[in-house]
């Protein structure tokens, strides 16, 4: 994946957290502030990431992500903030 890449970065995170949130309102509000992302050709990774941190909070879905999904979303969260 290229990290500066918006559309194959928003395009991983929307498989990625269609796998992994499971409430479908919290899945719908993460989809359309993907969408809005796609809109405004940007990442706004800081406010994903603090949306999906809440979320799993709120539901208590604290599933460890594989040393390759951690691996990701730092080069993320470096290229995009």
């Amino acid at each position: 994946m290229d990290y500066f890449s918006y559309n194959e970065v928003l395009y991983y995170l929307e498989v990625c957290f269609k796998k992994e949130i499971k409430d479908p309102a919290s899945l719908k509000e993460m989809l359309l502030m993907l969408q809005l992302c796609r809109e405004h050709k940007t990442v706004t990774i800081r406010a994903i990431d603090r949306f999906f941190m809440n979320y799993r909070k709120k539901f208590e879905d604290y599933t460890v992500p594989t040393t390759e999904e951690e691996e990701v979303w730092k080069s993320l969260l470096n290229a995009w903030q």
